[in-house]
């Protein structure tokens, strides 16, 4: 059985140029508070956090805790990325004039999800507003009949601007996919929506079988 956790999941694109990886910074609460360097002085208070690298060719997700010393609590993402030998570069992908309220235009530049993750996969829920809220959520699965619905082989499954939290809803079946391998018939698969009270949406249900 995989282990599987949740948190929230802080897009670097446009601050870390990963070659290979799509790259967040995996933050959760915890007790004792430390800073985590971004380069360029962008400095990100948290509790308890993680690289989360995911490979861009669909291999297993990644995760490398960060801890800092006791004796100076701050950590770089640069160095942890040249400790674990990833190719990187620091950037500034976006307006750096442009702020909201009082944050940075760099923070603003963090798309901030809701992450499920475990060594066989991720799902990811970003919520938005757009003269309303919406939702895009994604599901990855790296290994071979993780999901397997009826004689289908799922790779990834997407709902995109949605207008309800398909994370809550689900939660516990997207867990337990990640947790171990399932293998359901399709009216099993519909009764799991229904469950959720997702049937509604089932139009915007994507499928991705593997290839």
């Amino acid at each position: 059985m995989n282990t599987v956790f949740s948190g929230n999941a802080h897009d670097l694109s446009k601050l870390f140029e990963t070659p290979g990886y799509r790259l967040f910074l995996f933050t959760q609460g915890g007790e004792n508070e430390y800073r985590v360097n971004l380069g360029m002085n962008r400095i990100m208070k948290v509790r308890s956090a993680a690289l989360l690298l995911i490979p861009e060719n669909g291999g297993n997700p990644r995760m490398e805790m960060l801890k800092a010393p006791e004796e100076k609590p701050s950590v770089s993402v640069a160095g942890e990325l040249k400790r674990l030998g990833i190719k990187h570069k620091v950037i500034a992908d976006y307006n750096k004039k442009l702020k909201w309220k009082l944050f940075p235009a760099w923070e603003n530049a963090l798309r901030s999800s809701w992450i499920i993750v475990s060594e066989a996969g991720y799902a990811l829920q970003y919520v938005g507003w757009l003269d309303g809220v919406f939702v895009q959520f994604e599901m990855h699965l790296a290994e071979k009949n993780q999901l397997v619905i009826g004689s289908h082989d799922i790779e990834s499954i997407y709902l995109i601007n949605v207008d309800t939290n398909v994370m809550q809803k689900a939660r516990t079946y997207i867990t337990k996919v990640l947790e171990s391998p399932c293998s359901i018939l399709e009216t099993e698969f519909a009764d799991a929506v229904k469950a959720a009270n997702l049937w509604e949406m089932r139009p915007y249900i994507e499928l991705h079988e593997r290839d």
